[in-house]
């Protein structure tokens, strides 16, 4: 539907005011109610009238109609199952003897005034039949009925009840706070329409109290300058109230408290050092080459409080800085080479020079010589060379040849015999091989030289491992090899030996039957050759078993 809101136009414009909207602006439409109707239920057409088949008495004829869709949720309910039927009586005349009837009363009250009821008609027997004329009706054909006042009941609007109100938006000041409620069926049939989406939703005014206002002051001044520099003074500072308190708000402070006061400036003040005057430079502490001179003063007034410090109370200054005099010292240099002619000098020497004025050296260049004397040659061994071809050398070395008829040098080396060296060997026994058997070979340590002896020529000799070597290098069940060797040596007869020592042949029997990866047959034929034969499923030699 729809729903048309106005306004009308209270005070004309005047003095160049704002312009009232036009006409077309004061109406306001908008649709309503628009969620789709409710469908009715869907009946088809009547069928034709049943065909009459007497030509007298009393028959009826029949027509039909069916549901074709049942009615939504609040729409117009199908009808009960014997209004989807009508009945009526054939025109005919009674048959002579035959059951007469009374003519239908009229149709009762309805039942209902709305959404669909309930009315009948009845009639009666007015003759009954002669024997063998036609039977009366049954009773159900004495009484009829139809649905009647089948237009829609109104049905108003029905709304939920209101939610409480909200929460207030302001506590104080005026604020507002809102309720809603909901449509939970729509009117149908003229019934009391429902209000608007507007109308679902209610404001009141809330917390209308005026709202407390708290006293408000300044942040403080800063502090005022003090009224003393020193020795103690006082500074102020102050604030004002910027907003007065209202309706119950915090108050302001009196004015007393408004203003704040300290003491400043508390330090003594400063007290300036005095010292006296200088003294006069006392003598200098050296006659010559730069001495030292001092003076000082004294504290007359110590600073107090700040006061600046006291200066330096001593001075120094360098005295006397001309050179002093250094005579000339002289010393022996040192001896010369010893010359051709066997003799060795040496000569005076400046050592440190005059300055200053200081004397000078008068013995400078001033020589002195000697002899040398016989000088003999001096020489040391170096170490033996190691053994070459039996021999080993060392040589002289010279470290100062002869001097003046000293004596000469040797021969610069020799040499001598090394002596002979043996051969120098071990017998050692190798690993044990597949068949647990271990053999010796020469291992040689040192080559005979020098005509030492000769390494010896010996024959291999080999022999069976012993069990725990062989069962460890072959991954041997030790449980199924001791007992194989100890009953082979039961069948070969062999008790005096120890099963460690049993032959080879009988050692690689077990070894094949207890170590190592085993050689599986079903028949003989699947072992290697003819000399094996399958036993237990493994393959051994036949000669072993």
């Amino acid at each position: 539907g729809k729903q048309v809101s106005t306004r009308m136009v209270e005070t004309q414009p005047s003095n160049e005011g704002a312009q009232c909207p036009p006409e077309s602006d004061l109406e306001d439409e908008r649709d309503c109610n628009t969620e789709p109707c409710p469908g009715d239920c869907h009946l088809s057409p009547w069928s034709p009238w049943s065909a009459c088949t007497k030509k007298c008495g009393i028959e009826s004829q029949t027509r039909t109609r069916y549901v074709v869709s049942d009615a939504d949720p609040g729409g117009l309910a199908c009808p009960p199952e014997y209004e989807l039927q009508h009945k009526k009586d054939c025109d005919l005349q009674p048959c002579p003897g035959g059951c007469v009837v009374s003519s239908w009363s009229t149709w009762s009250d309805c039942t209902v005034s709305c959404g669909g009821g309930e009315q009948n008609r009845t009639r009666t027997v007015s003759t009954h039949p002669d024997p063998g004329g036609d039977p009366c009706p049954a009773n159900s054909d004495m009484i009829e009925y139809r649905v009647c006042n089948t237009n829609c009941c109104p049905v108003d609007c029905v709304l939920s009840d209101w939610t409480p109100w909200s929460d207030c938006s302001a506590d104080c000041g005026g604020g507002t706070q809102s309720r809603s409620r909901s449509i939970e069926f729509q009117s149908q049939c003229k019934g009391e329409v429902c209000p608007s989406s507007e109308d679902l939703k209610e404001t009141q005014i809330c917390n209308s109290q005026c709202c407390p206002v708290h006293c408000v002051v300044s942040a403080w001044s800063g502090w005022s300058q003090c009224s003393e520099m020193c020795g103690g003074g006082t500074q102020n500072r102050t604030r004002i109230i910027d907003t007065h308190s209202q309706c119950g708000g915090d108050p302001c402070p009196v004015k007393s408290d408004l203003m704040e006061s300290r003491e400043c400036s508390m330090h003594c003040c400063p007290i300036e050092c005095v010292v006296s005057p200088w003294s006069t430079w006392s003598d200098c502490s050296e006659l010559c080459d730069g001495g030292i001179q001092e003076r000082s003063r004294l504290i007359e007034i110590r600073p107090q409080c700040g006061g600046n410090d006291c200066p330096n109370l001593k001075q120094t200054r360098e005295c006397n800085t001309h050179c002093c005099p250094v005579d000339c010292l002289s010393k022996w240099s040192a001896w010369s080479s010893c010359g051709t002619d066997c003799r060795r000098c040496r000569k005076r020497v400046i050592q440190i020079e005059a300055k200053c004025g200081g004397d000078t050296c008068e013995d400078v260049g001033e020589e002195n010589c000697e002899d040398c004397g016989k000088v003999d040659c001096q020489w040391s061994w170096s170490d033996w060379s190691e053994c070459d071809s039996c021999w080993e050398c060392r040589e002289r070395e010279i470290d100062k040849e002869p001097e003046c008829g000293g004596k000469a040098c040797p021969s610069k080396g020799e040499c001598r015999y090394c002596g002979s060296v043996d051969c120098v060997w071990s017998m050692k026994w190798d690993d044990c091989d597949d068949d647990c058997i271990q053999c010796q070979y020469l291992d040689i340590e040192q080559d005979p030289q020098c005509g030492g002896k000769e390494c010896p020529v010996i024959s291999a000799d080999c022999r069976n491992c012993s069990f725990v070597d062989c069962a460890e290098d072959h991954d041997c069940d030790l449980e199924c090899l001791e007992s194989c060797l100890l009953r082979r040596q039961l069948q070969l007869g062999r008790r005096d030996q120890e099963w460690q020592n049993q032959t080879n042949t009988t050692n690689h029997f077990c070894y094949n039957m207890c170590c190592g990866e085993k050689m599986t047959c079903d028949f003989s034929s699947d072992c290697p050759n003819r000399s094996w034969v399958c036993r237990d499923g493994i393959c051994v030699p036949w000669e072993r078993m």
